[in-house]
């Protein structure tokens, strides 16, 4: 049996073990992107998008005083500027219920 002496190339099993290091260093790449993805969605956005998408605003405070209900109007009016009637007699039926 003859030997070769310049020999070139990769050999089969140093191109599996290529293969299997690049695979697991995807899986650690893909797992942390997941997560990070995940934890992405699951935080609770902080603005209220209006339906055309141009502009955001404040979502509406949390009501538990006349003061609130003040706030909540302010910001009902920065959403839709026009007076509505039906946000308007919500909030004075909840404001004369304190």
């Amino acid at each position: 049996m003859k030997l070769l002496k310049n020999q070139s190339g990769f050999a089969i099993l140093e191109l599996a073990l290529i293969v299997a290091v690049l695979a697991v260093v995807g899986y650690v790449a893909y797992d942390a992107y997941n997560a990070k993805q995940t934890a992405t969605k699951t935080e609770a956005p902080a603005t209220v998008k209006q339906s055309n998408g141009v502009n955001d605003v404040p979502a509406a405070p949390e009501v538990n005083s006349t003061e609130d209900l003040t706030a909540a109007e302010k910001t009902l009016d920065q959403i839709d500027p026009e007076a509505n009637a039906t946000d308007s007699a919500q909030l004075d039926s909840q404001l004369s219920a304190f």
